[in-house]
């Protein structure tokens, strides 16, 4: 399994101006807790966005990325954080909410081209800050249900890189 991650920045007009790809090189150890709870049916503890330990337990609220409009807890995420991945992350160092508008999280269909498979998560954001900023650091965070029955989220993915410089929106 492999992620990829891309950043496009359009213009106020919808061009492209910046565009920046890379392979993903930061899977979490939530990311493995949490399917190891669906494969075996254990409840196993995780660290949580906040930075709390909880148990995880199986769920069908568990594993959504489709975070809807609005929505900054959960999805794709973005920030501005610069230290290298670790794989005890738990949340992005840096995330940009204040400002942003955060478009709904979208998963797309599965694409099958044998041998390959693969689908993709999306997300819009627009810069209202009044200033550019550069996006360095990207994440994937989805929802695990503790035993509580409490949806939380998890971290399961955070990458950094180069930069890509948003302006501003007219």
């Amino acid at each position: 399994m492999e992620a990829w991650l891309a950043l496009e920045c359009y213009d106020s007009g919808g061009k492209l101006v910046q565009r920046l790809e890379k392979k993903c090189e930061s899977f979490v150890q939530n990311f493995l807790i949490i399917h190891r709870v669906h494969w075996t049916g254990a409840s196993l503890t995780f660290t949580d966005t906040e930075g709390t330990v909880r148990t995880c337990m199986i769920d069908v609220g568990n594993y959504r990325w489709n975070a809807g409009t609005g929505v900054t807890g959960f999805g794709v995420q973005i920030g501005t954080g610069v230290t290298a991945p670790a794989v005890t992350d738990f949340k992005l160092e840096a995330q940009v909410v204040a400002g942003w508008v955060y478009d709904a999280t979208l998963v797309s269909d599965i694409s099958l081209t044998p041998p390959d498979a693969w689908l993709e998560v999306t997300r819009s954001f627009t810069n209202n800050t009044g200033a550019a900023v550069t996006i360095t650091e990207a994440g994937l965070v989805c929802t695990a249900i503790d035993t509580g029955g409490t949806t939380r989220y998890a971290l399961v993915l955070r990458d950094t890189f180069a930069g890509i410089t948003v302006p501003h929106t007219m």
